[in-house]
């Protein structure tokens, strides 16, 4: 149990990287007005070996990531925590 535990933890570790990888590519692309392929940055042969998520799993991620960002851009987190209910 303990090595597929390990095991989940470094394939989530390789999709997390691929997708902060993905992101930063979007970003770039988006800067230069032009369109991000996931597909053109990342053949099968730039991805970790033995990596089974999708492309198009990458590239739900790497959106959702960007609209995070843009969120966080217009409406900044409050600067105090909020209070806990007595």
């Amino acid at each position: 149990m303990l090595i597929l535990k390990q095991l989940q933890a470094e394939r989530n570790a390789a999709l997390d990287q691929v997708v902060e990888d993905a992101t930063m590519l979007a970003q770039y692309a988006a800067s230069k007005a032009e369109p991000y392929l996931v597909e053109r940055d990342f053949p099968p042969e730039a991805l970790p070996p033995q990596f089974a998520f999708s492309l198009p799993k990458i590239a739900t991620r790497v959106t959702h990531n960007l609209r995070v960002a843009d969120a966080k851009k217009h409406f900044p987190a409050a600067k105090q925590p909020f209070r806990k209910a007595a």
